[in-house]
């Protein structure tokens, strides 16, 4: 199963939640967790110069939600004004990242014109698998609620499909890493036109 995650938040998806979660997340089988912030140059839909202030705010705001830290667990908490796409692929090589957690947040008209969902350009650069988690759900599960979730993360996740080269690697990869995991069920169903097929990948 995937060990070391990739955390990725702009504080409106609601994914920071997951920090306080760290010992569940172990459950599932994670050993490294890295929460990942970039502070946007946006600003009333023009760019604007980085404010350091905002930095250490956002790190010190996400380093406060970090819940107890089991042994053998490795958290590390990045803030960067960095372009997003580029430091996360940056963070994959360095951390031995095998799984990206990300949410898609709404943006400006603008910026979306100009530069498209990072979800989207992430997904199509990156190497390796990059989990959606939909933050209308996560911003409103109650603690119990966001604990079991955790605890049991691979076991229900829905996966795009195409019938393409690049989503049978897709579902190789998922079934090579969930191997030590509970069976796994691939049912494909009829999608839209845009997905030829979509696979609920579950753990039954």
């Amino acid at each position: 199963m995937f060990k070391h995650c990739l955390i990725c938040t702009d504080f409106s998806d609601g994914l920071q939640r997951l920090a306080g979660f760290v010992e569940e997340l172990s459950l599932s089988g994670i050993t490294k967790l890295i929460f990942l912030h970039t502070v946007s140059v946006w600003e009333d839909e023009h760019i604007a110069d980085v404010d350091e202030s905002k930095l250490k705010e956002a790190k010190t705001y996400l380093e406060s939600l970090v819940g107890q830290v089991p042994p053998g667990i490795e958290v590390k908490v990045e803030v960067s004004s960095v372009r997003y796409v580029d430091l996360v692929n940056q963070l994959v090589e360095q951390e031995a990242i095998d799984l990206i957690i990300n949410g898609m947040p709404v943006r400006s008209n603008l910026e979306s014109k100009l530069f498209g969902s990072h979800t989207l350009s992430l997904a199509k650069s990156t190497k390796v698998p990059v989990m959606i988690l939909r933050p209308q759900l996560v911003s409103t599960y109650t603690v119990e609620e966001m604990a079991l979730r955790c605890q049991h993360l691979w076991r229900n996740l829905l996966v795009p499909y195409d019938a393409s080269s690049a989503g049978n690697y897709l579902i190789e990869r998922l079934k090579s890493a969930l191997e030590k995991a509970p069976p796994v069920r691939l049912s494909p169903v009829t999608s839209s036109p845009f997905w030829k097929t979509v696979c609920a990948v579950q753990n039954c």
